[in-house]
């Protein structure tokens, strides 16, 4: 059998009624709008920091664009594969000249291509002292000439002279065109 509510059984019904959406409101409507705001200002201001950030890369990519210029006109390579080769030998052979380092033998390898550069090496026999062969390395690796030695060997030329006989890859990257 169904009864019908009293009016007190009513009112404690609306008030509960009431209760349960003030808190579901409370709950889903006003507390998720809180978490959804505060991961907004913590996006916003996550963005905001990357932004200053940027900023200062913005502020010196001037600055970093000329340096980039710069490298890559240092190490283009402004003539042909051979014409590249040549003057690489003829370079070796001026700071030999330039340190009196005697160069026994010098043999142009292989011009290794790559995507964007190409890599021209020189296997190098030269003859002197431990203070010359080290003084003509420094000056190969200089800014001036801007080689890199890639591998080395030293072997004493003779029991009673104080002079080595000395082999080692001389090579250089360029950016090919």
């Amino acid at each position: 059998m169904k009864r019908a509510f009293s009016s007190r059984e009513k009112m404690i019904f609306v008030v509960c009624v009431v209760v349960v959406l003030i808190y579901g409101g409370y709950r889903f409507g006003y507390q998720a709008l809180q978490e959804s705001t505060a991961t907004r200002q913590q996006r916003v201001l996550q963005a905001e920091k990357e932004l200053r950030q940027y900023k200062d890369v913005v502020r010196e990519q001037s600055l970093v664009s000329r340096k980039l210029l710069a490298y890559k006109e240092m190490f283009a390579q402004k003539g042909s594969d051979e014409q590249e080769m040549t003057k690489m030998l003829s370079e070796v052979e001026a700071a030999a000249q330039n340190i009196n380092m005697k160069i026994i033998n010098m043999e142009p390898e292989r011009i290794k291509k790559g995507d964007f550069y190409n890599y021209f090496s020189i296997n190098v026999q030269a003859q002197g002292s431990l203070k010359k062969i080290f003084e003509f390395l420094y000056a190969l690796e200089s800014q001036t000439y801007r080689f890199r030695i890639d591998e080395m060997r030293l072997e004493k030329y003779s029991l009673r002279a104080d002079e080595l006989k000395c082999q080692f890859v001389v090579s250089r990257f360029l950016i090919s065109k």
